[in-house]
Protein backbone atom coordinates (compact mmCIF):
# COMPACT_ATOMS: atom_id res chain seq x y z
CA UNK A 1 0.00 0.00 0.00
CA UNK A 2 1.87 3.23 -0.84
CA UNK A 3 0.89 6.69 1.23
CA UNK A 4 -0.12 9.43 -0.96
CA UNK A 5 -1.18 13.02 -1.03
CA UNK A 6 -3.46 14.98 -3.49
CA UNK A 7 -4.09 19.03 -3.83
CA UNK A 8 -5.40 21.57 -6.27
CA UNK A 9 -3.72 25.16 -6.09
CA UNK A 10 -6.53 27.47 -5.59
CA UNK A 11 -6.33 31.23 -6.69
CA UNK A 12 -5.64 33.48 -4.20
CA UNK A 13 -9.33 34.77 -2.63
CA UNK A 14 -10.16 38.37 -3.08
CA UNK A 15 -9.55 40.77 0.28
CA UNK A 16 -13.18 42.11 -0.11
CA UNK A 17 -14.98 38.89 1.05
CA UNK A 18 -16.14 38.69 4.08
CA UNK A 19 -15.04 35.17 4.92
CA UNK A 20 -11.41 35.98 3.60
CA UNK A 21 -11.31 39.28 5.69
CA UNK A 22 -12.42 37.60 9.02
CA UNK A 23 -9.71 34.70 8.27
CA UNK A 24 -6.90 36.88 8.02
CA UNK A 25 -7.82 38.75 10.63
CA UNK A 26 -8.91 35.74 13.66
CA UNK A 27 -7.70 32.63 11.91
CA UNK A 28 -3.88 31.31 11.46
CA UNK A 29 -4.80 27.48 10.26
CA UNK A 30 -8.66 25.61 9.89
CA UNK A 31 -8.84 22.01 11.08
CA UNK A 32 -11.99 20.46 9.28
CA UNK A 33 -12.80 16.65 11.27
CA UNK A 34 -14.78 13.88 10.71
CA UNK A 35 -14.68 10.43 12.09
CA UNK A 36 -12.77 9.14 9.29
CA UNK A 37 -11.18 12.47 7.82
CA UNK A 38 -8.77 15.27 8.65
CA UNK A 39 -8.13 18.34 6.81
CA UNK A 40 -5.91 21.44 8.04
CA UNK A 41 -6.17 24.79 6.05
CA UNK A 42 -3.35 27.27 6.74
CA UNK A 43 -2.22 30.49 5.56
CA UNK A 44 1.43 31.80 5.16
CA UNK A 45 2.59 34.85 3.82
CA UNK A 46 4.62 33.30 1.15
CA UNK A 47 3.31 31.32 -1.72
CA UNK A 48 4.57 27.87 -1.38
CA UNK A 49 5.92 25.29 -4.36
CA UNK A 50 4.82 22.59 -4.70
CA UNK A 51 8.45 20.71 -3.57
CA UNK A 52 8.17 22.59 0.14
CA UNK A 53 4.49 21.98 0.41
CA UNK A 54 5.26 18.33 -0.38
CA UNK A 55 8.61 18.29 2.08
CA UNK A 56 6.82 19.89 5.73
CA UNK A 57 3.53 18.34 4.86
CA UNK A 58 3.09 15.27 3.20
CA UNK A 59 7.27 13.69 3.98
CA UNK A 60 5.64 10.00 4.78
CA UNK A 61 3.97 9.68 1.35
CA UNK A 62 4.86 7.60 -1.32
CA UNK A 63 3.91 10.02 -4.07
CA UNK A 64 2.43 13.32 -4.00
CA UNK A 65 0.12 14.47 -6.84
CA UNK A 66 -0.70 18.33 -7.46
CA UNK A 67 -2.63 19.92 -9.93
CA UNK A 68 -2.17 24.02 -10.64
CA UNK A 69 1.79 23.79 -10.88
CA UNK A 70 2.44 24.35 -14.77
CA UNK A 71 5.71 26.12 -14.18
CA UNK A 72 7.46 23.60 -11.77
CA UNK A 73 10.08 21.70 -12.89
CA UNK A 74 7.95 18.15 -10.90
CA UNK A 75 7.24 15.64 -13.64
CA UNK A 76 4.18 16.08 -15.19
CA UNK A 77 1.43 14.18 -16.85
CA UNK A 78 -1.23 15.97 -18.49
CA UNK A 79 -5.01 14.92 -18.48
CA UNK A 80 -6.30 16.37 -22.00
CA UNK A 81 -9.97 16.20 -22.79
CA UNK A 82 -11.12 17.76 -26.04
CA UNK A 83 -14.76 18.66 -24.33
CA UNK A 84 -12.77 20.43 -22.01
CA UNK A 85 -9.79 22.34 -24.10
CA UNK A 86 -9.26 21.73 -28.33
CA UNK A 87 -5.60 21.69 -27.61
CA UNK A 88 -3.16 20.69 -24.51
CA UNK A 89 -1.62 22.27 -22.56
CA UNK A 90 1.75 20.52 -24.06
CA UNK A 91 3.55 22.33 -27.01
CA UNK A 92 2.19 25.73 -25.99
CA UNK A 93 4.60 28.10 -24.24
CA UNK A 94 2.87 27.81 -21.12
CA UNK A 95 4.52 24.68 -19.87
CA UNK A 96 8.15 23.30 -20.32
CA UNK A 97 7.61 20.22 -22.63
CA UNK A 98 10.68 18.78 -20.93
CA UNK A 99 9.03 18.20 -17.62
CA UNK A 100 6.09 15.74 -19.21
CA UNK A 101 5.98 12.44 -19.09
CA UNK A 102 3.23 11.83 -20.78
CA UNK A 103 -0.30 12.30 -21.60
CA UNK A 104 -3.59 11.21 -20.88
CA UNK A 105 -6.11 11.68 -23.94
CA UNK A 106 -9.12 11.68 -26.13
CA UNK A 107 -7.06 13.42 -28.85
CA UNK A 108 -4.69 12.28 -31.60
CA UNK A 109 -2.83 14.89 -32.00
CA UNK A 110 -0.35 14.25 -28.69
CA UNK A 111 3.57 13.64 -30.32
CA UNK A 112 6.64 13.65 -28.30
CA UNK A 113 5.59 11.79 -25.14
CA UNK A 114 3.90 8.67 -24.39
CA UNK A 115 0.12 8.69 -24.07
CA UNK A 116 -2.52 6.94 -22.74
CA UNK A 117 -5.75 7.19 -24.64
CA UNK A 118 -8.59 8.29 -22.28
CA UNK A 119 -11.40 6.10 -22.37
CA UNK A 120 -9.94 3.04 -23.68
CA UNK A 121 -9.91 -0.33 -22.17
CA UNK A 122 -7.58 -0.43 -19.12
CA UNK A 123 -6.58 3.38 -19.39
CA UNK A 124 -6.49 3.63 -15.68
CA UNK A 125 -4.69 0.16 -15.01
CA UNK A 126 -2.38 1.70 -17.44
CA UNK A 127 -2.03 4.71 -16.03
CA UNK A 128 -1.47 3.21 -13.05
CA UNK A 129 1.59 1.26 -14.06
CA UNK A 130 3.08 4.13 -16.05
CA UNK A 131 3.38 6.15 -13.02
CA UNK A 132 4.98 3.63 -11.08
CA UNK A 133 7.12 2.50 -13.73
CA UNK A 134 8.66 6.24 -14.93
CA UNK A 135 7.44 8.63 -11.98
CA UNK A 136 8.08 5.88 -9.18
CA UNK A 137 10.98 3.91 -9.99
CA UNK A 138 9.36 0.59 -9.26
CA UNK A 139 8.33 -2.89 -11.15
Amino acid sequence: MFGNGVWKRKPTSTPTTTTTASVKVVRISVAMVAPDKFALIMRWSDELGPEEIATRHMADADIVICEGFKRSSLPKIEIHRREAHSEPLLGTTAVDAATYRAVVTDSDSINGVPVIRLGADGWLESLADFVERNIMNRR
